[in-house]
């Protein structure tokens, strides 16, 4: 990978090869995501702003970084990323599609929101809800722990991991949302 300025210094038609050239997407997709990466949040917001035309939440564009290898992906992706807004968690994406019990899974949500209530708010980032969860999760079943909860923050099918979801949202939100998933069971 090379700035434009790299490049033109490291250029010479001395390596220039007579055999024709192969354009690969991919290829130019994975440099891009790369040229991203290496941009401050704040740059890649301003980018993605002026090109979307349209608001954005600061705390989505490392989630963003991560994933889109484009701009335009990453447009696509706020339109996913909807769910800092409230969110009206299904009961039978919870119970996803009817492979988990609604009282385990009740009971699983209320031990997580135990666990997660004991967290002070500063230290309520991604990292800390993952290395409190994560134990618990293994040992009772990711799936049956971790689907869930996820549905219950993010009222979604797909979206981030639900410890990158906590992190976002906060410790109020998440209690909250977690709740209110509860009591539809």
């Amino acid at each position: 990978l090379f700035t434009l300025q790299e490049l033109c210094g490291l250029f010479t038609l001395d390596r220039v090869h007579k055999a024709g050239a192969v354009f690969d997407i991919e290829k130019l997709k994975w440099f891009n995501h790369e040229h991203l990466k290496r941009l401050s949040d704040e740059e890649l917001g301003a980018r993605l702003k002026a090109f979307s035309q349209q608001a954005l939440d600061a705390r989505l564009v490392p989630l963003i970084k991560e994933r889109a290898q484009t701009l335009a992906e990453a447009v696509e992706l706020l339109a996913e990323y909807d769910f800092l807004d409230a969110v009206s968690p299904n009961i039978d994406l919870l119970l996803q599609h009817g492979t988990l019990d609604a009282e385990t899974t009740k009971k699983h949500l209320a031990v997580v929101t135990d666990m997660l209530g004991k967290l002070d708010s500063e230290n309520f980032f991604q990292e800390k809800v993952k290395e409190v969860m994560f134990p618990y999760a293994t040992q009772e079943g990711r799936g049956a722990v971790l689907w869930p909860l996820r549905v219950a923050l993010s009222g979604k099918e797909k979206s981030p991991d639900p410890f990158m979801l906590a992190g976002l949202l906060g410790k109020n939100e998440t209690l909250k949302r977690i709740e209110k998933a509860l009591e539809l069971l």
